[in-house]
């Protein structure tokens, strides 16, 4: 079987809630040439985070441990530990991201969090550059119309960046918008939406639980129909 199409099946499985699926998966892409150790290790921490409710993170860890500098593990650690409240490990991951950038010579990207966690560790002038950079992207996306904004992430990235910076009614604005998303969205969204801290300040306003739960059913939805075509080749329950 093609990589690529290995690939889209993985991720349609990580994306509607078949963690066991998808991580046969993932085991079988490994023994394709574009597929490594560090990829399927991350892979596992992913899921694992998701779906099973490991929040020491261990795959993660073990990826970091095999190369220091490989960027997607730095900004995965980053990630996972922000959406876990970790800010002073996210902030210290995120710092060598940076430098792992730096030595490869890639560009930051205009994200939110880097403010949020520059913010948080008592740099807030610094934050504030980020948070600036990061409204203007999302903002001009949402203008053009760019992928990132025809999925709605470019609104849930502005609302939880609102939300952040205590900016309530900015970040309900953008937040409430998801409900014209077609599309499922990914569980990732949805573990995102119900458990990180940076929605605490509008997490019982009732647009934001409409909206959370609008989402969860077009989730479950989808769930519900990869489940049905599952059962019919007989790979489920």
């Amino acid at each position: 079987m093609p990589y690529n199409l290995l690939k889209i099946i993985y991720e349609t499985f990580e994306a509607t809630g078949f963690a066991e699926q998808a991580m046969l998966v993932s085991e079988k892409m490994l023994t394709y040439e574009e597929y490594d150790s560090i990829v399927y290790l991350l892979r596992l921490g992913q899921l694992d985070y998701f779906y099973y409710g490991d929040r020491n993170l261990q795959y993660l860890y073990k990826a970091y441990k095999k190369d220091t500098l490989n960027y997607m593990t730095i900004h995965s650690l980053m990630r996972f530990l922000l959406w876990s409240g970790k800010t002073t490990e996210a902030y210290h991951f995120m710092l060598k991201k940076f430098h792992s950038h730096q030595i490869s010579g890639l560009n930051v990207s205009d994200d939110w969090f880097y403010g949020y966690l520059y913010s948080k560790n008592g740099f807030a002038n610094k934050g504030k550059e980020y948070f600036k950079a990061a409204e203007k992207n999302y903002l001009t996306s949402i203008e053009l119309n760019l992928p990132e904004a025809q999925r709605f992430d470019a609104h849930a990235e502005l609302a939880s960046m609102y939300s952040a910076l205590g900016k309530n009614e900015a970040a309900l604005k953008f937040f409430k918008q998801l409900i014209n998303r077609k599309t499922y969205p990914y569980n990732s969204w949805l573990c995102w939406f119900k458990e990180s801290p940076v929605f605490n300040n509008i997490r019982n306003e009732p647009v934001f639980i409409k909206t959370v739960e609008d989402a969860e059913a077009k989730y479950q939805k989808e769930h519900k129909r990869i489940k049905e075509l599952l059962s019919s080749f007989e790979m489920t329950e």
